[in-house]
């Protein structure tokens, strides 16, 4: 569909090499725990300017378990977003990750350290489904819009069940190590929706304008005397 909201940023859809380079630093980052201590989330580390932490933060993890958890999802996900929004995806990826950090630093004040994808894993979720479900309103495909709908409540409830019992869905505790904070998965779910919406607005105005340039040519071009 041409005027899909969901096509590709531009081009055709290439390999997602930034997600293998991530998926690639996470797994060497927790084979080596001096690696992984370096390039954590640190309060302390962070406020006495070493600002790296806070992207490279989230590709440490607490655990092996931990570890291919988020991995499992940021593969499927980082692989869809990265192929067919490569743009966005990048921007996501970014946005998220700082974010993410400036939620768990004002949110958290007594915890000294952050390790994880999953808040990552959360905005590129929110990216896509976002796409998705603003396409199927374009197309008026009411299932799918309420499809999307009904997956975007499920994840609201897995969120609020991770609050209100201060516990995880799916990882475990790492013996006591982890700490859930599930504020990260609700800033990187709407980081990623908005991520989302405005590269689908902006996208948007670039057609129509291109729409528009393409119609004030043909008619200088019909415009001109012909002899």
């Amino acid at each position: 569909m041409k005027d899909s909201f969901t096509q590709q940023d531009g081009g055709e859809a290439g390999l997602p090499v930034i997600s293998a380079v991530v998926i690639v630093v996470a797994v060497v980052a927790q084979s080596f725990p001096a690696l992984s201590a370096a390039l954590q989330l640190e309060r302390s580390a962070v406020a006495g300017g070493q600002w790296w932490r806070v992207i490279t933060g989230h590709l440490t993890h607490w655990s092996w378990e931990h570890l291919c958890w988020d991995l499992a999802g940021f593969a499927i996900l980082g692989c869809l977003c990265e192929r067919r929004w490569r743009g966005r995806f990048v921007v996501c990826l970014l946005v998220s990750a700082g974010c993410v950090s400036a939620a768990f630093h004002f949110w958290h004040p007594e915890l000294s350290a952050y390790r994880g994808l999953s808040g990552v894993d959360s905005a590129l979720f929110g990216l896509a489904l976002a796409a998705f479900w603003r396409d199927a309103r374009h197309r008026r495909d009411s299932a799918m819009t309420w499809l999307f709908g009904g997956v975007a409540l499920l994840f609201c409830a897995k969120i609020t069940y991770e609050i209100m019992a201060c516990d995880f869905v799916f990882v475990a505790d790492a013996g006591g190590r982890m700490m859930p904070v599930p504020v990260a998965h609700v800033v990187g779910f709407l980081s990623g929706v908005a991520c989302a919406l405005v590269g689908l607005r902006l996208s948007s105005v670039v057609r129509a304008s291109g729409t528009e340039g393409v119609g004030a040519c043909q008619l200088a071009v019909r415009d001109v005397p012909h002899h």
